[in-house]
């Protein structure tokens, strides 16, 4: 094991091949996390600011040590706490990272996370969190109290319950490339158990995605910069992170016929404008009964076809309300109402305000004067 005594020139002649190379990729370290390991080993940030094997890998044969230079992981996790200009933000990131393990690889976990966050395959952890973790390569093992023992591989989805007794960790013949985000779990659930997702089913394996790795890579470059706000973006990054997972959890789920029918039925819906449009007609020219047809548009959408009509009708009308010179009665024609009045109903429940009112609180767009709207 190296310590203090040893000579500085011994470490660096193995670290001077690495610079090139992993300047641009070094691992940040929650100091707080690292500082008992600095202790113990004074040499031990230097192996985890270049990512070289663990010291005691020092003491071994020159081919033990070349194997675990080549087998070790490349990682990086940020941690944050708990701010007063985050608590009221629903998507609250508590930490994200990815960590990448060739095959063979020395060990796991890597150790840079906090002590509370540790564990091994046999001791296991329990957060207070929700955690997503998404696959993107390799294999591995996820174990809870409510799953039971999941084998894990490539596209692979996991969300991680708050509360849960669980562990997780790669296959030593595969390895695996993994990146994860770790939230605050109140605003979330619910959303999860509408979805059907649960402690009990925590896992999805679906189509290559990589806007899903996009977006997980999108959260960990503005953890990179610490730029002002940067809580704030990281909210919503995970908030569009989490919205992804769902559908394509959800879209995995239900047949891909179903799927087509819906998106023919939402084109309808949204550019038909006649007033006289009905949940029945609609049902025929899918070729669906009625009923059948609202249990399957609920299940993809949430929303009744009706309601799905009024909702992508109230917004078209705010559209050409803020952009367009038309008069409110042309718009309630343009959306398909052949009565003012009631126009006018359905706008102020779906916004809480007159059409005329929404129209004067909004600047005026360029290219007519604010006056052309009032006729």
């Amino acid at each position: 094991m190296l310590n203090a005594n040893d000579k500085p020139n011994t470490l660096f002649m193995y670290i001077t091949p690495l610079l090139e190379r992993d300047l641009t990729a070094i691992s940040t370290v929650k100091q707080d996390t690292a500082s008992w390991q600095r202790v113990k080993y004074p040499y031990r940030s230097l192996f985890y600011l270049f990512r070289l094997p663990s010291p005691s890998a020092f003491t071994s044969s020159p081919s033990s040590f070349i194997l675990a230079l080549m087998t070790n992981p490349d990682f990086y996790s940020r941690y944050y706490q708990d701010t007063p200009v985050m608590r009221d933000w629903p998507f609250r990131v508590r930490s994200l990272g990815y960590n990448h393990y060739a095959p063979n690889y020395s060990r796991f976990p890597d150790g840079q996370h906090p002590l509370d966050h540790r564990y091994s395959w046999e001791t296991g952890r329990v957060l207070s969190t929700l955690t997503l973790v998404n696959v993107v390569n390799g294999c591995g093992r996820f174990r809870s109290g409510p799953s039971g023992e999941l084998t894990l591989s490539g596209n692979a989805l996991l969300l991680v319950f708050p509360n849960v007794w669980h562990a997780y960790q790669p296959d030593r013949a595969t390895g695996w490339h993994n990146q994860w985000v770790e939230i605050d779990a109140a605003g979330v659930l619910p959303l999860l158990h509408r979805a059907g997702i649960t402690s009990e089913k925590p896992l999805k394996h679906v189509e290559a995605t990589p806007l899903l790795s996009q977006l997980f890579q999108e959260l960990i470059d503005t953890s990179h910069a610490e730029a002002f706000g940067m809580e704030h973006m990281l909210s919503a990054q995970a908030h569009a992170l989490f919205a992804r997972t769902l559908a394509l959890w959800h879209r995995d789920t239900a047949p891909a016929r179903h799927f087509a029918v819906v998106d023919r039925v939402r084109q309808s819906l949204v550019s038909d404008n006649d007033p006289a449009l009905s949940v029945a007609e609609v049902s025929r020219r899918a070729g669906l009964s009625a009923p059948r047809l609202r249990v399957i548009f609920r299940e993809a959408t949430g929303l009744s076809p009706k309601q799905f009509q009024l909702k992508a009708r109230m917004e078209r009308a705010a559209r050409l309300l803020a952009e367009s010179p038309l008069s409110v009665g042309e718009i309630a024609t343009q959306v398909g109402y052949d009565n003012i009045y009631h126009f006018s109903r359905q706008f102020k429940r779906a916004f809480g305000i007159s059409p005329a009112h929404y129209r004067q609180a909004l600047p005026a767009p360029r290219g007519f004067l604010k006056t052309d709207r009032y006729r």
